[in-house]
């Protein structure tokens, strides 16, 4: 999985380094900041950020289909993500946050669950 940095993510196999596909999310605003890539759901889930001024989470099948758009609060994107099993729910959790978050002196609820 690599940040094409302007429209998406896109996927590469482990072996040979061959294209298999774009997941697109929409082209970026600039300036261009890294996004993070999560796999959920033993891995049958891609859970992407986004560098839109809405913030958005996207999360893809590993077929390339779009699941959700999840909204971020935040108008900077979001730049980190991560996904975590429980077995207390019985699902995954998606962590996402801005590229702000525990900045000294902001304010805002960055971080949700």
């Amino acid at each position: 999985m690599v940040d094409s940095a302007n429209d998406g993510f896109d996927v590469y196999e482990v072996d040979g380094f061959k294209f298999v596909r774009q997941l697109p999310t929409g082209a970026t605003r600039q300036p261009l900041k890294p996004r993070q890539v999560a796999f959920g759901e033993s891995s049958r889930t891609i859970v992407c950020g986004s560098n839109s001024k809405s913030g958005v989470v996207y999360v893809f099948g590993r077929n390339g289909q779009l699941f959700d758009e999840l909204q971020h609060p935040a108008e900077n994107g979001v730049q980190i993500v991560a996904v975590s099993w429980t077995i207390i729910y019985g699902c995954s959790l998606i962590f996402e946050a801005d590229r702000y978050v525990g900045r000294q002196g902001d304010d805002r609820n960055s971080v949700r669950l």
